[in-house]
């Protein structure tokens, strides 16, 4: 199971790499080959017209998705959809963990701060 340093609106990673947004499709390509022993369950989804829809890197085994532009080929989202498969932390503190527990609104608050606007 992967253990990831969340950064908003910037990048996940831990200390070996960080798959950071704005990074080339090569590049990333590059880190998944480098971590094989520990990053499984790689699938790329291209599109018969690449220019047409997104590319995307589905690393099921870690429950995470990286969606690339079709026309530049950069990172464009992060998608953690399977929190039990990957252990995540934020400013040194882990809000998801490898039980099946998803985290709860007041878990989450407490890591990121108040998820309401701010008055």
């Amino acid at each position: 199971m992967l253990e990831l340093r969340v950064v908003p609106e910037q990048c996940i990673g831990n200390d070996q790499w960080d798959f950071v947004l704005g990074m080339h499709l090569g590049q990333i390509i590059t880190i998944i080959k480098s971590q094989a022993k520990h990053i499984h369950g790689v699938q790329i989804v291209v599109a018969d017209d690449p220019l047409a829809l997104d590319t995307i890197i589905d690393l099921s085994d870690s429950g995470i998705r990286l969606i690339f532009c079709s026309r530049w080929q950069r990172l464009k989202r992060i998608e953690v959809y399977d929190m039990a498969r990957v252990k995540l932390k934020y400013c040194g503190q882990f809000f998801s963990n490898e039980s099946l527990v998803i985290p709860s609104i007041q878990q989450i608050e407490r890591t990121f701060g108040p998820t309401k606007p701010a008055i």
